[in-house]
């Protein structure tokens, strides 16, 4: 993800492209009116409505300094149960 300020200039999960410092956290909050671009009846990914949003400027970023956690696997999934058992995730 290559982002100036908030705005996100460019945004893709599958390509490195030079200058992206930034990776897409896992979690997204969109306006109602962003998911009515999303075509009816029709398979329409992330990288399409983003790509979208990103032409019309409205595709924002927030930068996280917290590690990230995956959950696709089992052995990440334990790892990110042990650290919810740590009790400072909130801190």
């Amino acid at each position: 993800m290559v982002v100036e300020g908030r705005l996100v200039k460019q945004y893709s999960k599958k390509d490195r492209t030079e200058g992206m410092v930034y990776v897409d956290y896992g979690a997204s909050i969109l306006r109602k009116e962003a998911l009515e671009l999303v075509p009816h009846n029709h398979v329409y990914s992330l990288d399409e409505l983003f790509a979208q949003l990103i032409r019309e400027k409205q595709l924002l970023a927030y930068e996280v300094n917290k590690r990230f956690y995956q959950i696709g696997s089992p052995e990440g999934l334990e790892e990110f149960r042990k650290y919810m058992l740590q009790g400072d995730v909130l801190q």
